[in-house]
């Protein structure tokens, strides 16, 4: 996902992504870096073979695998599938979630919520119409895999 990672590197660098736990630390790493410094380090990162997911809770996998591939059409809630994959291994601008740990996905989805993340436009509608216990679950899942 190299153009993903060199998105959140240029927001990071212009100070747009503002998370309290960022501004203590990716925004001075990343005002030392150029262009082409972003794309070297989002190439290499891309290139690393990922970890494998960690179980999760089995309740709360199994609640929302569900929600993962289906969406919640009731509410207008997308599969999240149909952008981060099947197996949540990301494509193009959409990050891959496999064995990303629960808590931090769980917090990324939180701060959607607000507009210290103002390029997740998406991601705002998409969490706005899930409840707490769903966002929880699908962090789960996503560790999970």
């Amino acid at each position: 996902m190299p153009l993903y990672l060199i998105a959140q590197l240029k927001d990071f660098r212009s100070q747009v992504r503002a998370e309290s736990d960022v501004q203590a630390y990716m925004w001075g790493v990343s005002a030392l870096l150029d262009d082409s410094m972003i794309g070297q380090l989002a190439d290499y990162y891309a290139s690393q073979m990922p970890a494998p997911g960690h179980a999760g809770n089995r309740n709360l996998v199994e609640a929302s695998r569900k929600i993962y591939q289906e969406g919640i059409p009731a509410r207008a809630v997308r599969a999240c599938a149909s952008c981060h994959g099947d197996h949540a291994e990301g494509a193009s601008v959409f990050p891959r979630l496999a064995g990303q740990h629960a808590d931090y996905v769980y917090r990324q989805l939180k701060v959607f919520a607000t507009r210290l993340r103002p390029h997740g436009v998406l991601m705002k509608n998409e969490t706005a119409q899930m409840s707490e216990h769903e966002l929880r679950a699908v962090a789960q899942y996503v560790q999970s895999l």
